[in-house]
């Protein structure tokens, strides 16, 4: 390591030092110094090496020992840690090949004293030998949901392997869970240039796209995929549920996979007859059975935990099919509402189908519809007597897995214009019972209205680029009509930067992005409790309602102003603000929207009421009328199954 610079020198000692003391961000800072002293040195990339070591990152490691390589070729220290680091990734062809070259390259007395003693000999680096592990720890932080810790760890595995197709592919659906949609579709790509011909990769492209609110690009890629692979059941699915959230044509264009999904899924299932309804051992409760997946959880958690909540206990017996692997605090709670809880996410189509018909229900509801989770399969085998869809996204079942579909009288007109081939199963007035918001709603402190303090409103908006994507230019010509308003995105976890440049040019070319708020990473308003009590108005995306959020705006004080459309999932707000005694707030079309918006918006005294008076109305109207709902629900599956057996 000749150098005549003392500076560089102190550098890289104090940089060893700091290492020794575990001190690794020290390290690094006196590394950096050194390269900026002398980069064209060798001591401080031996030391970079030791620092990735340290910090279990051995292909940045091996980077950097490799650039001293390429810088001394005759330097035995550089060459003794890549045979000692190629082997621990179990690339011994590689190894071998170091360790010979080391036996004729020469010692450098300055990098020598800080080898460390395993690169020694071969023995030692062929005790160390094995493959990486950092993929394997990476899908385990996936199922954990630590996404940035999956996406670090998949970074590590792809510095020394970087062909690893898999590894692409999960970091990429980790970069989509985390928002950063740019990174998600950047490593998706690659991992469909390693394996072109994978149905899952143009699964989990379009899905990134989609989440990204680039619509026509998801549903390209989704028919690409079913073009490749005409019999994935998943493709069909995904385009389905994609088009609920783009424009009318495309949405035309799902909705035409529902007949030819249901031929499929005919044809690949094997006919078993239905059983009778019997209760077993003696038990003369209605039995339901609930098909429930992780979108539930998300989406509808709190209406299904009302209606568990509200049953007769006397009457029914309920219970659930979990059909996801990952933890989720609803779950405690759901799982003490009911009679059994079968996790039956990991459970072969087959066996569950068994455990289906030996629980002989009297009827199974399915939450799932075709969204991830769900069990097409199993349904199409009829192993309940009877089928019923309820709040299964989009609002389409399939003829081949479902009897009918639970809705209210509202949505129930919205399906039946849609023309679809699975009948309409009435509940009536309301599609569901809303029990109160929940313990984390009621820590945000005291309630008061924004605009009372900041003299002009603050509308409000569900940060969900897909839902963006077609709702950017409603909420641009509210702003434009308010002067003085903003309207703030938030609830949906943390934005990261490739989603928040989309939000300003999309919001930029609607000539209102400086009216446009978008937290930080440590903002409140990121969650839910935060978001609510940072608005005056909570303002419906088009197309797909988000029924829970508006429930939980609603008896927070928060006014709900809704576009409704001609669609099912769009129908779901009018059915909730009906429910609520406020179909004031509905706009069938988008200038009444906008006045609606923008005349709540104007009255300050009136939004400080509704905190103080909103919740008590919603409380007091059929919307929380619980032991109504579920009476109601109970009557209809009653009904409907003496109807036909």
């Amino acid at each position: 390591m000749p150098t005549n610079d003392t500076d560089y020198t102190q550098s890289v000692e104090l940089a060893y030092l700091a290492l020794m003391k575990g001190e690794t961000d020290e390290a690094l800072e006196h590394c950096q110094a050194a390269a900026r002293e002398n980069p064209h040195s060798l001591g401080h990339l031996y030391l970079l090496g030791l620092v990735s070591m340290s910090l279990n990152d051995i292909g940045r490691g091996i980077k950097f020992f490799e650039e001293g390589h390429r810088r001394a070729p005759n330097n035995k220290e550089f060459v003794d840690a890549l045979a000692a680091l190629t082997a621990r990734i179990g690339n011994m062809s590689d190894s071998m090949y170091y360790a010979k070259l080391s036996l004729v390259t020469d010692t450098d007395p300055d990098l020598s004293k800080y080898a460390p003693f395993e690169f020694e000999e071969l023995e030692r680096n062929l005790e160390h030998a094995g493959i990486s592990t950092y993929f394997v720890d990476a899908t385990i932080s996936y199922h954990e949901r630590n996404y940035l810790e999956c996406v670090d760890l998949c970074g590590k595995e792809l510095a020394v392997h970087p062909e690893n197709a898999e590894c692409h592919q999960l970091m990429g659906r980790a970069w989509t869970h985390i928002h950063e949609y740019d990174e998600a579709v950047k490593s998706l790509t690659r991992a469909a240039e390693l394996v072109p011909d994978e149905a899952a990769n143009f699964l989990y492209l379009g899905d990134a796209l989609m989440a990204s609110g680039r619509l026509t690009e998801a549903d390209g890629i989704y028919q690409d995929g079913i073009k490749k692979h005409p019999e994935d059941v998943e493709l069909r699915n995904r385009l389905i549920d994609a088009s609920a959230f783009g424009p009318d044509n495309v949405r035309r264009l799902g909705l035409s996979q529902l007949a030819p999904l249901s031929e499929l899924l005919t044809e690949k299932t094997l006919e078993r007859p239905a059983r009778p309804v019997a209760p077993p051992h003696g038990d003369t409760r209605f039995i339901i059975g609930f098909l429930l997946n992780e979108a539930v959880l998300n989406d509808s958690v709190r209406f299904v935990e009302s209606l568990f909540r509200a049953r007769d206990l006397v009457r029914t017996k309920f219970i659930v099919y979990q059909q996801y692997s990952q933890p989720y605090a609803g779950t405690v709670a759901l799982r003490q509402l009911v009679d059994d809880w079968r996790p039956t996410h990991d459970i072969d189509d087959p066996t569950l189908d068994l455990i289906i018909r030996n629980d002989r229900l009297s009827v199974l509801i399915d939450l799932c519809g075709s969204r991830p989770g769900h069990r097409q399969q199993v349904l199409r085998g009829k192993p309940a007597p009877l089928t019923l869809n309820w709040l299964g996204f989009p609002y389409a079942p399939l003829s081949a897995t479902t009897d009918g579909i639970l809705a209210d009288t509202i949505v129930g007109e919205a399906l039946s214009a849609d023309g679809l081939d699975v009948p309409v199963v009435s509940l009536g007035e309301g599609m569901f019972g809303y029990g109160g918001g929940s313990v984390e709603l009621e820590t945000g402190g005291e309630n008061v209205a924004p605009a009372s303090a900041h003299g002009a409103v603050t509308y409000g908006a569900y940060l969900d680029l897909v839902r963006l994507s077609e709702s950017a230019s409603l909420w641009a010509s509210v702003l434009r009509a308010a002067p003085g308003a903003r309207l703030l995105l938030g609830a949906n976890g943390e934005v990261y930067p490739g989603a928040r440049n989309y939000i300003n040019q999309l919001f930029s070319d609607l000539g209102v992005v400086d009216r446009v708020v978008v937290p930080n990473a440590d903002d409140p308003t990121t969650g839910r409790t935060g978001f609510l009590a940072a608005i005056d108005i909570l303002l419906e995306a088009r197309h797909v309602s988000n029924p829970s959020l508006m429930c939980d705006a609603l008896w927070m004080g928060v006014p709900v102003v809704a576009s409704v459309g001609h669609r099912p999932s769009s129908q779901i707000a009018r059915s909730v603000l009906n429910a609520a005694g406020k179909s004031e707030w509905i706009g069938s079309e988008d200038a009444r929207t906008v006045q609606i918006a923008v005349e709540l918006g104007a009255d300050v005294a009136r939004l400080s009421m509704f905190r103080q008076s909103l919740r008590t109305e919603i409380h007091a109207s059929p919307l929380c009328n619980e032991p109504e709902f579920a009476e109601r629900f109970l009557k209809t599956l009653e009904n409907y199954v003496a109807a036909r057996t």
